[in-house]
């Protein structure tokens, strides 16, 4: 097992994605607790969710390519600036428990400094022009979505956020800054749709932006979405398309984030090493800790401490959507989110699952293969953009 696969991603390609309003410029955007994620009409983009503002310290690029995506600078109108994504990732200390108290992974998190700037950088992300469009002269359609059980109360709070002019300027690796100057009235914005509607339309489209065949099957069947991202494992059922608030089942304890502690705690108490979760993802690129052997450390891999805890918790919450529902009523488990991509092998593999002919399992990225998980719920919200963007002004 790769230890890179749990590591959120930096994503950045341009690509040519489906136009139905050549005057419009839509984008799917969804800023999840680990990952933003971006989708556009000339590219995907998803880099980690996190910033640390610069205060007083020069940036230096070293070691990063003119464009590398690794390295991504914001400047707000009042020139403060912020490092954001893995680079800013990368400057938490391994004991650093408090980056991960920050108030952007909280639900509540749509007014702290950070979120703004990822917002913005997202947007920007999608508002590049490379050989696959330029979104100069365009009305931009903005399409983004929340859990059910969030979508009525805060939608009002992130649509606030997301209203009025955005002037800020961001740099790429070592080319010069871009400046951005836009603003967001309500008919740039198209109502909020859930999350699983997200995964629903992604995987019932083509890459042509044409239903599958099995299309009319998932809007007329019963369906349970399994998503499990960084905070949270989120299961939502789905009779015909549509979602029940009250049948939704949340669950804080078991996503990326336990793996990881737990992970963690394992790794200090074996080796003396203690390292806190936000500072894993450093760790999760080599696959190896610094763990002390006397009065010294040795790079030692912790690969088979990370597999043991990340099966541990799948198989958890596959338990724990058994026992919230009768899972023999539902035709298909839609497996979506970051998470339940590094477990998409136990989840096949699991004894219920393994075999059975009554519930099938469907991968979230089955409306294009070529994306990773993570890009599911956005690239659903992209294709609603898409098809809505013709019934706006």
């Amino acid at each position: 097992m790769e230890t890179r696969e749990y590591k959120t991603k930096t994503m950045f390609k341009e690509m040519s994605n489906p136009v139905l309003s050549p005057d419009k410029w839509c984008i799917g955007l969804d800023i999840g607790y680990s990952a933003v994620k971006g989708y556009s009409q000339n590219s995907i983009v998803s880099f980690p969710a996190f910033a640390v503002e610069n205060t007083g310290s020069t940036q230096i690029s070293f070691g990063y390519a003119p464009e590398d995506h690794q390295a991504i600078h914001y400047r707000d109108e009042d020139g403060v600036e912020w490092s954001v994504g893995a680079s800013a990732q990368d400057t938490i200390s391994a004991s650093d428990t408090s980056a991960g108290s920050l108030s952007a992974y909280g639900r509540h998190r749509y007014f702290a400094p950070m979120f703004k700037v990822l917002l913005r950088t997202g947007l920007a992300s999608c508002l590049r022009k490379n050989q696959y469009g330029d979104p100069t002269g365009k009305k931009i359609i903005l399409q983004t979505g929340l859990p059910p059980k969030y979508l009525k109360n805060d939608e009002g709070d992130f649509r606030e956020i997301l209203l009025g002019r955005h002037h800020f300027w961001v740099k790429y690796g070592m080319q010069e800054w871009q400046e951005f100057d836009f603003e967001l009235a309500d008919e740039n914005i198209l109502p909020m749709i859930s999350q699983p509607m997200g995964t629903i339309l992604s995987i019932s489209t083509s890459k042509d932006m044409r239903p599958v065949a099995e299309a009319g099957k998932y809007f007329n069947s019963k369906i349970l979405i399994m998503d499990a991202g960084f905070g949270t494992l989120d299961l939502f059922p789905m009779l015909k398309g549509e979602v029940t608030v009250a049948t939704c089942e949340t669950d804080s304890n078991l996503g990326m984030k336990r793996v990881l502690q737990d992970t963690a705690d394992e790794i200090q108490e074996k080796y003396g090493f203690e390292v806190s979760v936000p500072a894993m993802q450093q760790y999760l690129e080599t696959g190896m800790i610094p763990a002390k052997s006397g009065r010294t450390y040795k790079n030692t891999a912790f690969n088979d401490i990370l597999e043991k805890h990340s099966r541990d918790i799948c198989y958890q919450a596959i338990d724990k959507m058994m026992n919230a529902y009768t899972i023999t009523d539902y035709q298909y488990v839609i497996i979506t989110g970051g998470t339940c991509a590094a477990w998409s092998n136990f989840i096949r593999e699991h004894e219920f699952f393994k075999g059975n002919d009554v519930v099938k399992v469907v991968s979230g990225n089955q409306g294009d293969p070529t994306l990773p998980y993570i890009f599911s719920n956005v690239r659903g919200y992209y294709v609603y953009a898409t098809v809505n963007a013709g019934k706006t002004a």
